[in-house]
């Protein structure tokens, strides 16, 4: 039965590892050419981000003074105004022999939160001449949204800070959770999403938690009392071996001394063990776009994990380590993970 178990877990653990498609080849129009006179300015191209952002851009060699600014509006809706910058941009025109820089004025409109929605038409209008154009604009609210037009100097807490647990757990880690076998304990549950998934579909499944008044005041009621609290000393309340397996997932990058943890886990677990962690590779692999995957931004994260210490540290407790990967993403031409994801069996 246990090898049998295995291998359906295995099987999901495949699918969930494997190589993701890439975006589609044919992704919606989000940059148009225009050709409009505007002051000393002339605007050529409209360039739409779907964090919310829409900007138009043009070479100018003056400043800009007294103008009225353009008017953008999606599906007849008018876009506000947020700012207007200026930057050298390098172009290759057709039979040059070498790319020159221009001086380019940017003005750019922020739609409202209220408004994140998809539309369809985006117009432009200066002086009284319009261009229209069609595409699907599927606009979406990122996270530090506030960074974008925000009016106060913010703080480190503000940047570098921690949010409540997750209402809804991760439906790649539910995916392999559910072909577990039971009893599960979710070692560090948050609000118990994972919990209430999983005993929705029928499973045994119980939670830990570190104590504190405001994770009792945010547990979900349905699994209020399937959640055990603790205070951060091991060994827990759980007898040797009390759970055949045991998830712990975004947990042990917030836990100084997170090797006790995993002797602990070791040790209440019969059978198998799935961790999930932020992938701290992510890192050097976003370098050449200049990014940093928001996650790793996390106040509380005290351990920076990747597959090769993983691995090292997991190997200490378990007899096989299966590492895969959760959370694709694409940044440009790069696939990147938000998490390692470790199978574990004894």
């Amino acid at each position: 039965m246990r090898h049998a178990a295995v291998n359906t877990i295995r099987k999901a653990y495949a699918r969930l590892s494997g190589i993701s498609p890439p975006p589609s080849s044919a992704p919606p129009r989000l940059s148009f050419e225009i050709s409009l006179p505007w002051g000393r300015a002339l605007l050529d191209a409209i360039h739409v981000d779907l964090c919310g952002l829409i900007r138009i851009e043009g070479r100018c060699e003056g400043l800009i003074e007294g103008e009225a600014f353009p008017t953008i509006s999606l599906d007849g809706i008018e876009i506000p105004f947020l700012q207007h910058f200026r930057f050298n941009r390098l172009e290759i025109l057709s039979g040059a022999e070498q790319p020159s820089t221009h001086r380019v004025v940017a003005l750019e409109y922020l739609i409202p939160e209220t408004l994140i929605r998809t539309f369809h038409v985006l117009e432009i209008e200066v002086n009284g001449r319009r261009q229209r154009f069609e595409s699907s604009f599927a606009f979406v609210n990122p996270h530090y949204r506030g960074l974008l037009h925000s009016s106060a100097v913010l703080h480190r807490a503000d940047i570098y800070g921690s949010g409540p647990p997750n209402s809804a757990p991760n439906p790649e880690i539910v995916e392999i959770a559910k072909e577990l076998p039971p009893p599960l304990l979710d070692f560090g549950c948050g609000k118990g999403a994972l919990v209430n998934r999983l005993r929705e579909l029928g499973m045994e499944a119980y939670g830990l938690e570190l104590y504190s008044s405001n994770l009792q005041a945010a547990i979900l009621p349905e699994v209020h009392d399937h959640i055990t609290f603790y205070d951060g000393l091991f060994p827990t309340r759980f007898d040797d071996r009390q759970f055949h397996s045991t998830v712990c997932s975004e947990v042990l990058e917030h836990i100084p001394n997170f090797r006790e943890a995993l002797a602990e886990i070791a040790r209440i677990t019969r059978h198998a063990a799935l961790f999930t962690v932020p992938d701290a590779s992510a890192i050097p692999a976003g370098f050449r776009h200049s990014v940093v995957p928001w996650h790793l931004l996390e106040a509380t994260h005290v351990n920076f994990f990747n597959q090769t210490t993983l691995t090292h540290e997991l190997r200490r407790y378990f007899r096989k380590v299966e590492i895969g990967r959760s959370g694709c993403t694409y940044v440009n031409d790069s696939r990147a993970f938000a998490s390692l994801t470790a199978l574990c069996s004894k």
